[in-house]
């Protein structure tokens, strides 16, 4: 006979505190599971939750990549991508951490999601429409080609309607793919409401995995992934009107939150501060193209000449703009000396790296392609660029942070080896980058489409 309320408490081995109580007493059903600590979890949905968040951050980096390859090729608007780039280099040097390049990283998530969400359920529709046109080019007058073409008029307006809802509900990837997640979660939802169920499950799993009985009892509510059940509740507590204008406040919040106006100054000061010095050594070395062999050559390496010292702190100098930002940061060259001095060996790192990431691209650039798959080539040149760019700033924090600590300089015989090591990959860059106009497609124009330093881009002219 029940004489009222039990509680058991399990252990596991190795732990003091308990990771879980069953209430005995929940309408007569032994061992009602209620986690007292949710970070302890079984393996197997650690694991499941481990692969959805590396998921989500794998989706939101390629989202970044796309997004700044598609910007930097859309005129006016591309220096915004420059502007990225430049405000992911400040955020390494102000907060000493390279995961603080990924700037607006859980909105290029979100963007990612919705993007993949809507790819995922228009292939079905793109699939049936192939159906069509193949049954129509048989027999126009068929019953199938008919029945095919219905069926489009039907269900394209569902899937707009699923789509609508998805994004009002988060935009989230389960929410998309809530018709194929219902049916295992909503076992869950049986198991915990179904009394025989529950009773099976105590005296199986319950007894030898207490913690995987206790996950499957606190599986996720049905309003937080069901799609039908979130807008019910919106509807049920909400009018139509309410719902449409939050979902517009929501949107214009979101598009103000990436702050487009924001990168696309910073950009453009960073696009006029590197083009300033860049303009003499590109121009010297773009002259030879319509001269003779002998002026030609002497032209060309004063080219190259004026533009190894340049080469060797325009990275630098691109850093120390990125700090916040302030224009007069690009002819701070004492400034930048003295934090090479501080981490030379990191700061030849970061030259090589900017060279050997850039010099690839010119192979890109052999051959011109059609300008729509202009932005799919920019995806090879922001992995390229990007990474070169965090790494730079990544050194030049290193001579920043520890000129901010007061530290001396490095030795006198290993800081000025390495000036000349960072001068020697600065001249290699120079004579490669005089060379590409004889390989690209574009001739000499393609010196100003420096994309070591300028646009992510290979032609933006």
């Amino acid at each position: 006979m029940n004489s009222g309320p039990s509680t058991t408490t399990v252990f596991t081995p190795g732990q003091e505190e308990p990771i879980a109580s069953f209430d005995t007493d929940d309408l007569g059903i032994n061992q009602l599971v209620t986690v007292e600590d949710p970070t302890q979890r079984s393996w197997i949905f650690r694991s499941f939750g481990y692969c959805g968040a590396r998921f989500e951050d794998l989706l939101g980096v390629l989202s970044v990549i796309v997004l700044l390859a598609i910007v930097a090729n859309i005129p006016i608007f591309q220096v915004a991508a420059l502007g990225y780039l430049i405000e992911s280099m400040g955020g390494v040097i102000r907060k000493k951490r390279l995961l603080s390049a990924l700037v607006g990283f859980d909105k290029a998530r979100k963007f990612g999601s919705i993007f993949l969400g809507i790819w995922l359920i228009i292939l079905p529709m793109r699939a049936l429409a192939g159906f069509w046109q193949d049954a129509w080019l048989i027999d126009p007058e068929s019953a199938q080609t008919a029945f095919l073409r219905g069926l489009q008029f039907v269900l394209i307006p569902l899937m707009m309607v699923h789509i609508g809802t998805c994004i009002a509900s988060g935009g989230k990837l389960r929410h998309f793919l809530w018709p194929l997640l219902a049916p295992g979660l909503l076992v869950f939802r049986f198991v915990r409401s179904n009394r025989v169920s529950r009773w099976m499950l105590d005296q199986t799993i319950g007894r030898l995995f207490p913690v995987l009985s206790a996950d499957i009892y606190n599986a996720t509510p049905l309003g937080d992934w069901f799609v039908p059940a979130m807008m019910w509740k919106k509807l049920r507590y909400n009018s139509m009107g309410t719902i449409f204008n939050q979902s517009r406040d929501h949107t214009l919040d979101f598009i103000y939150g990436l702050r487009p106006g924001y990168y696309w100054w910073l950009g453009l000061k960073a696009f006029v501060g590197t083009l300033i010095w860049l303009a003499i050594p590109t121009l010297l070395m773009a002259s030879p193209s319509g001269l003779r062999q002998g002026p030609a050559a002497v032209i060309g390496l004063a080219g190259m000449v004026v533009a190894t010292p340049i080469f060797f702190l325009l990275p630098l100098l691109q850093c120390n703009f990125a700090i916040d930002g302030r224009f007069g940061r690009f002819f701070e060259i004492r400034s930048v000396l003295k934090n090479y001095s501080r981490a030379p060996i990191a700061g030849a790192l970061a030259l090589l790296v900017t060279g050997l990431c850039a010099v690839p691209l010119f192979v890109a650039k052999i051959e011109e392609i059609p300008s729509e798959l202009f932005w799919m080539l920019s995806i090879l040149f922001v992995l390229f660029t990007w990474p070169a760019k965090v790494f730079t700033a990544w050194a030049f924090g290193r001579g920043y942070w520890r000129e901010q600590a007061k530290e001396r300089p490095a030795r006198f015989w290993l800081r000025w080896p390495l000036y000349l090591t960072g001068a020697g990959i600065a001249f290699a860059f120079a004579l490669i980058l005089f060379l590409s106009q004889y390989t690209s497609w574009n001739g000499a124009r393609s010196l100003f489409e420096n994309h070591a330093f300028l646009l992510p881009a290979p032609f933006w002219l």
